[in-house]
């Protein structure tokens, strides 16, 4: 797994790069900024979109290919670890003065 988001995340990279230089004019790449009627053009951009590619059955074995994020979301909440003693302690008798270090760990749990 680790090696496939690596490799998926060196290719966000490379096409980002792709990206920017063709949106780039011609005069923009020249490498003398200085040069006359030349000019910059920047982008930027930032994603909060990952694509991963997931395999899942059912408990009958039939394929999912579609999931939501709902979906998700009830698979991260049935698949989450359980806590620990003292965190689950924590979470159950100090949840009014947790620090933002406890918060940290136990805010799924509360």
């Amino acid at each position: 797994m680790l090696r496939l988001m690596t490799l998926l995340s060196a290719m966000a990279s490379a096409i980002s790069g792709l990206v920017l230089l063709s949106a780039m004019p011609a005069g923009a790449q020249t490498s003398d900024p200085s040069s006359a009627g030349s000019q910059v053009t920047a982008l930027s951009v930032r994603s909060n979109l990952v694509l991963v590619p997931a395999l899942v059955k059912t408990k009958s074995g039939e394929l999912v290919f579609e999931l939501t994020a709902d979906d998700f979301r009830r698979l991260d909440k049935v698949s989450a670890p359980v806590l620990l003693y003292p965190y689950w302690h924590q979470a159950k008798t100090a949840r009014d003065r947790l620090s933002p270090a406890d918060l940290t760990l136990l805010r799924p749990h509360l």
